[in-house]
């Protein structure tokens, strides 16, 4: 008889997704003109890997990330500063600054008034939590739930003239509707005061929103077929109370091995700092895994699972 429990884990750890994360060596000007782009992307360690890059410092020989680190050993998520060398494009310093029972990732930055806040994905908490960033310790301090739901990749943005959050939630990650909330100062959190439907599966966030030459730009996920396909960069307009968006490009991996995906885009401080995916093996998961990471139809036919 088969072993269910222990082939389904063979299976995953065979044929799971690996990230890269890299910085684009072209401008942000010629980013938003649509021109072509190189990413110097940054070797991948062999006990993890890492992805959703967030810039935390930017300086003249080093570039200071926070990132999701997905331990082979844990088998989930947690947040780590990592910093890069920007002479040899070489990890030279790693350190764990946030680590739950609960899978992390994307570490979204916040700064205000000289402090550092970080709001990691953790929906399956079932509260998305601000954590207050400790430059002197490296550590991530909770300080407090900020909304009551399970939200994913939610990002804090000023740019609008209030204090907002976009996120998707995790009954409908990777859909075609974009939350938006408004900071409530009587009670101290995020209220859901309205929504964004897209055409397409471009709900999720990908990153910061940005500011370049007096226009605001939204990275989003792409995930009409799979997760994290590619990035849509799409111009921000806020007239009153109305957030209209248009896509004015979509970011592909260049990674020549992982070219699945690419589903974070990150600008500040003069630098880009994208992710790309791809499989560990990539025969296996076309046979026995789809896009989504769900086993195939004539696998759970012989494994009797239907």
């Amino acid at each position: 008889m088969f072993n269910i429990i222990r082939i389904k884990r063979k299976l995953h750890k065979i044929c799971q997704s690996v990230w890269a994360i890299g910085f684009v060596e072209t401008s942000i000007e010629d980013i938003i003109a649509g021109k072509p782009y190189k990413v110097k992307w940054v070797d991948i360690p062999t006990n993890c890997w890492y992805a959703d890059p967030f810039i935390l410092n930017v300086a003249d020989n080093k570039i200071e990330l926070l990132v999701e680190e997905w331990s082979y050993e844990r088998e989930k998520g947690s947040i780590s500063k990592i910093t890069i060398n920007r002479k040899t494009n070489k990890i030279i310093d790693r350190k764990a600054v946030l680590q739950l029972d609960t899978h992390l990732s994307f570490p979204a930055i916040y700064k205000k008034d000289g402090e550092i806040f970080v709001c990691p994905e953790n929906s399956e908490s079932g509260c998305h939590h601000l954590y207050k960033y400790d430059e002197e310790s490296e550590t991530l301090a909770f300080i407090k739930c900020i909304c009551p739901l399970p939200l994913t990749d939610a990002v804090i943005t000023e740019l609008f003239g209030e204090k907002l959050l976009f996120a998707t939630q995790s009954h409908d990650a990777n859909g075609k509707i974009l939350d938006v909330f408004k900071w409530n100062i009587e009670n101290g959190i995020f209220d859901l005061t309205s929504s964004i439907t897209f055409e397409e599966n471009i709900g999720r966030m990908a990153g910061h929103f940005f500011e370049h030459d007096g226009v605001v730009y939204r990275p989003a996920q792409v995930c009409n077929t799979a997760y994290g396909q590619a990035v849509s960069l799409q111009r921000v307009e806020k007239k009153d109370d109305a957030i209209n968006m248009v896509e004015i490009r979509r970011l592909f991996s260049t990674h020549k091995r992982l070219h699945n995906g690419m589903h974070t885009f990150n600008y500040s401080q003069g630098v880009i700092v994208v992710d790309a995916w791809g499989w560990i093996n990539p025969f296996l998961r076309r046979l026995f895994v789809d896009d989504w990471g769900n086993m195939k139809g004539w696998l759970k036919f012989v494994l009797r699972l239907k």
